[in-house]
């Protein structure tokens, strides 16, 4: 919403683009030049035109525009930033670090758990333990993702079940924005120079997975991760075997 909010602010700002007759291949290609003065990186510009193309395209599909100038325009992405993880010597020092505020505890926690589970704080927040049925010796949880709908299917290893007994199975979620508030000051207190986010904790996760040997397409399983997922939709029953092995490597 804040992401669409300020593409609206874009266009004001712009004023070539006031209404569905004035989206044509002149004024997009007048818009990218726009934010690309506006904006620092190509990223930020792609994510200008990113939203806005979504409109576009439900506008022209609704028969709104004659035709859909962003189908002759070719997006630039800019340079992918490299995904930020914990190292095993990171997280180590996360877990184990003495912390006496119940808050932060409670904060440093939740992210351990994502940590562990490669779970957005999203649908970290609705997490149930009832949900979680018994395999292998492991419990499970098999869900979809809140953002993009895609399913997900985690094993829940021994630090992870650890967590929830301290909470008696009922993790203490509190808002995003205060979640994030003390990730920065919990980063600051472990000494760890990262800036830790949600993001972090499913790359630490998927990091870790990848380097004891899980292929890619099982930690797409894993994670929900809808690019991956799309190539390998279906795993056999000796891959599951494979992945309860990748998730006692993890917790090991």
């Amino acid at each position: 919403k804040q992401r669409q909010k300020c593409v609206l602010k874009a266009l004001k700002e712009f004023g070539r683009i006031k209404d569905f007759t004035d989206i044509c291949d002149e004024n997009i290609r007048a818009y990218d030049e726009f934010a690309k003065k506006r904006c620092k990186c190509q990223s930020s510009v792609y994510n200008y035109h990113k939203i806005l193309k979504v409109f576009v395209r439900e506008a022209y599909a609704a028969h709104l525009i004659s035709e859909n100038p962003y189908q002759n325009f070719k997006l630039d992405r800019g340079k992918r930033v490299a995904r930020k993880f914990l190292t095993k010597e990171e997280l180590a020092k996360l877990e184990t670090k003495q912390i006496d505020d119940m808050c932060l505890n409670r904060v440093r926690d939740l992210f351990l758990f994502c940590c562990y589970t490669g779970l957005a704080y999203a649908d970290l927040a609705i997490f149930n333990f009832k949900d979680a049925i018994m395999t292998d010796g492991m419990y499970r949880i098999r869900d979809e993702r809140i953002k993009t709908g895609t399913p997900y299917n985690i094993s829940l290893m021994d630090k992870v079940m650890n967590i929830l007994k301290k909470y008696e199975f009922k993790l203490p979620v509190i808002s995003n924005q205060k979640y994030n508030s003390y990730l920065k000051i919990l980063g600051a207190f472990c000494e760890i120079k990262k800036k830790l986010t949600s993001h972090v904790a499913r790359h630490t996760f998927a990091s870790h997975l990848a380097n004891a040997g899980t292929p890619l397409y099982m930690v797409a399983k894993l994670l929900g991760d809808k690019s991956l997922d799309m190539v390998h939709r279906v795993y056999t029953n000796t891959e599951r075997t494979e992945l309860i092995e990748a998730m006692k490597k993890l917790g090991a």
